[in-house]
Order: C-alpha cells, then structure tokens, then sequence
C-alpha cells in the first residue's frame, strides 16, 4: 500500500501539482504508513506479554507436577527392581548350592577340580 502511494506521489510531482497538494497528500500517506505500524507494535506487545504470563504459570505449575511424576516413576523403578530380582533369585540360588556342593570336592593344594 505504502508503495502505491509513494508511487502516486513522484507521478504527482512529474505532473506539476500545486505543492499544497502535495503537503496534504504526504500527510495522508505518512497516516496511512504509521497506523499499521502502530497496530503491529501494539499486537506484538500484547503477545509478548502473554508469553511472559504463560511462562510465568508454567514455572508455577511445573514443580509440583514433576514431583508427582517422578514419584509415580520411582514407584515403577522398585516394582521392576523387586520383580527382576525375584525372577533372578531363581537363577543365582541354585546355580550357588551347585558351586557349594562342587567345591567340597575341590582338592587341598592342587588346582585341579574333581569334576
């Protein structure tokens, strides 16, 4: 739009206008320039003022959320943890009275097992 009036404005110039008119016109151009920039401006003020509360909510909000969260997630840690374990006691309990009942057999002084 800007553009257009600029443009208008040289053609008027090249014609020979009286400069009366020509004031009236820049002063209607520069109007019509500014509001739009005004209107951004205040558009973008009023946005970033809303980033600004929302980040100020989130760092209200978050804390308490998180814990609950990390609590929730220890929780599962130690059911994993008390699972694999007894899933593992199974494994290790026999395979060590295996390895008791091997080393009575072990010879005094040699290296070699009886096997």
């Amino acid at each position: 739009m800007g553009l257009i009036l600029i443009g208008l404005l040289c053609a008027l110039v090249v014609v020979g206008v009286n400069p009366v008119e020509i004031t009236r016109f820049a002063e209607i151009s520069t109007v019509l320039l500014v509001i739009p920039v005004v209107i951004i401006s205040l558009l973008s003020f009023v946005i970033l003022g809303l980033f600004i509360y929302l980040v100020q909510r989130l760092i209200i909000g978050i804390p308490p959320i998180s814990t609950r969260i990390l609590d929730f997630l220890d929780q599962i840690r130690t059911a994993v943890q008390k699972f694999s374990d007894t899933i593992i006691q199974q494994v290790i309990n026999p395979a060590a009275i295996i390895t008791a009942i091997r080393n009575l057999f072990i010879k005094k002084g040699t290296r070699y097992r009886v096997e």
